[in-house]
């Protein structure tokens, strides 16, 4: 008996270990998928572009001072979902704290919460002209501005002008074309009859965010490129572009729409205007000479560089002269700065935090401060920045298109994917938008049926 019971317990025993065993090596297979996964695909390391699901929400990479934990997107406890019929077609920047969604059933507007706000007017969109971001300005796509949203209906001519709840503010008919708002200013065209004559005129009324008429006599821009358009207001004043005698010509309006500097500077097109910084804007004379102006329109420094300048985002303009070596000069024209003969570095031109990112083809990517010294090392490759404030810019590398934020140490701070730069805290990639800290915190799914 005692014999039998200590066989049976020998045999308990030896299942009991094998059991364990058994479960240690079922675990064990399971921790090494995980890092099989975390190595495939788990980590999203942006060596994959056509992946645009989130996987997971940080990883490391090298920095400015060494390898350091990055943030990337990701979801969260607090993400939202909204399911639609068919899911999204596009989203738009947020602007004022909201943002433009179409989907298959037209257009509506949505907070930073996820919240919808209100619903477009059916068959009523967002106008197809362009309004551009220009330097340090954020966002290409930012539909509201000063709390206002314009909409335009092609087929019933007709335009509705909103506020951020929905309300509307003005009515437009008989609209042949319009813009969005840009720096509180949007246009209008209507055509008109003209006194004692069958055909028509086309009057461009510029409009304030409240639908009062600024102008029907400022010529609106034409851009090359863009079909009509507005420019931003840098300092109280806005570029113009108008074509005269078969000629491009700039000129500068006031925020009430009224001639600031007349339309004498001459340009190649709309991408030649400048904007107001520090006092001055580049503009070019009748012998495709660059200089800079006032104000006034007045020449501060005489139009003598045959290469476009850059702007005085910061108290220096980068020139260059006929054989691209790089100078940078001062409000008086003064140069501050050469390039050293022979040259291994493109330079680029100082943004309004006081740094520049310059490239030495010996050495990659460098922060260069404003004595025009190396401040921090990037350990990637920089295609454009796309905005920037003083916080962080944003980039895409330049060999698979992936975004950053980087801070002015040259610290990488998110990497990501985006569709847009960042504009009002919130960036956006394929169905959802996300925020600085690589949250997501809006997403759109489509039905299952």
């Amino acid at each position: 008996m005692k014999k039998s019971i200590v066989f049976a317990a020998l045999m308990l025993c030896g299942m009991t270990q094998q059991v364990c065993a058994q479960s240690w090596l079922e675990k064990l297979g399971k921790g090494l998928d995980a890092v099989s996964n975390a190595l495939s695909g788990g980590n999203n390391d942006g060596n994959n572009a056509a992946d645009n699901e989130p996987k997971a929400d940080e990883s490391s990479i090298t920095t400015a001072s060494g390898t350091a934990t990055v943030r990337t997107v990701h979801e969260t406890a607090a993400t939202k979902t909204m399911v639609l019929d068919g899911g999204v077609k596009w989203l738009r920047s947020f602007s004022c704290g909201r943002a433009v969604v179409c989907w298959k059933k037209g257009w509506f507007v949505i907070d930073k919460q996820g919240n919808k706000v209100f619903d477009l007017p059916l068959g009523y969109e967002l106008p197809g002209y362009e309004v551009n971001y220009i330097g340090d300005v954020s966002g290409y796509d930012n539909d509201y501005d000063s709390n206002r949203l314009l909409v335009y209906s092609k087929s019933k001519k007709h335009v509705i002008i909103f506020d951020e709840n929905g309300n509307m503010v003005k009515e437009f008919s008989d609209v042949a074309q319009a813009s969005t708002f840009l720096n509180g200013v949007a246009f209008i065209m209507k055509k008109e009859k003209k006194a004692g004559s069958w055909s028509d005129d086309e009057v461009w009324y510029h409009i304030d965010v409240n639908g009062n008429v600024l102008s029907n006599t400022m010529p609106v821009s034409k851009s090359t490129s863009r079909d009509f358009r507005l420019y931003p207001t840098k300092e109280g004043l806005s570029p113009v572009f108008v074509i005269r005698d078969n000629h491009g010509w700039w000129g500068y309006r006031d925020e009430k729409c009224q001639w600031a500097i007349q339309p004498d500077f001459s340009g190649f097109g709309a991408n030649d205007g400048g904007a107001f910084y520090n006092g001055l804007s580049r503009a070019m004379n009748t012998d495709n000479k660059w200089g800079f102006i006032d104000h006034n329109g007045q020449w501060v420094i005489q139009p003598m560089y045959t290469n476009r300048p850059g702007n005085f985002y910061t108290g220096v303009a980068l020139v260059t002269d006929k054989s691209k070596r790089s100078y940078f000069i001062d409000k008086t024209g003064k140069f501050v700065w050469s390039e050293p003969q022979p040259t291994n570095v493109r330079i680029d031109e100082f943004m309004t935090t006081g740094y520049a990112i310059w490239k030495y083809y010996d050495d990659g990517f460098y922060l260069v401060d404003s004595s025009f010294k190396k401040h921090a090392k990037l350990n990637f490759g920089i295609n454009r920045v796309r905005t920037y404030n003083d916080r962080y810019f944003q980039c895409d590398v330049d060999y698979d298109g992936e975004d950053r934020l980087v801070d002015w140490n040259g610290n990488v701070l998110m990497k990501f994917y985006a569709d847009a730069p960042f504009c009002d805290g919130m960036c956006y990639h394929s169905n959802y938008y996300f925020n600085e800290q690589g949250e997501i915190v809006i997403k759109f799914e489509d039905t299952q049926f």
